[in-house]
């Protein structure tokens, strides 16, 4: 787990996102949709993507890590430095139909001190989700939305793709 956070922070400090197609304005983003293209091994057996976000005054990195070794899952985690969000989901055949959530109901949440409401799923269910040609082979959307106390509802949804065959 260590190595893949170094990994991480290296390909959030060098990496660069496009306009909508990448992460450009995701930290603006109330309920964005944004499309990231993940990064393979030469087998495509292991495909990841991390960036970070600056929300609520703090930087929170993001990673979602792509197995499609003998246990095919999808993780993805969202890390503060003082609090850690993780999903994991197995499945024999990752194409079949599926959907994970979380939902987090704080009346006063330990990092921003303020009630907190958080929603985060993720699933490959792309009949709702507006799939650019960008994106030949979507693997996921992760759905976030955050309220904090009476604020306006927050959120981003990404789609992660497979990178284009050459």
């Amino acid at each position: 787990m260590f190595e893949i956070a170094v990994v991480c922070f290296l390909l959030v400090g060098l990496g660069k996102g496009d306009v909508q197609v990448g992460i450009e304005g995701i930290e603006d983003a109330d309920m964005g949709s944004f499309v990231i293209d993940l990064t393979c091994n030469d087998a495509e057996t292991a495909c990841m993507h991390c960036f970070t976000v600056h929300k609520y005054g703090r930087k929170y990195l993001y990673a979602f890590e792509l197995s499609t070794d003998s246990n095919p899952s999808l993780h993805i985690s969202v890390s503060s430095g003082e609090q850690n969000w993780d999903m994991t989901f197995s499945q024999e055949e990752l194409d079949e139909p599926f959907r994970q959530c979380t939902h987090l109901n704080a009346t006063r949440e330990v990092e921003l001190h303020n009630q907190l409401t958080v929603e985060a799923c993720f699933d490959n269910h792309f009949s709702a989700v507006p799939v650019p040609a960008e994106c030949e082979q979507p693997v996921a959307v992760y759905t976030l939305k955050t309220r904090r106390s009476d604020q306006k509802i927050r959120g981003q949804q990404i789609l992660y793709c497979l990178p284009q065959s050459s």
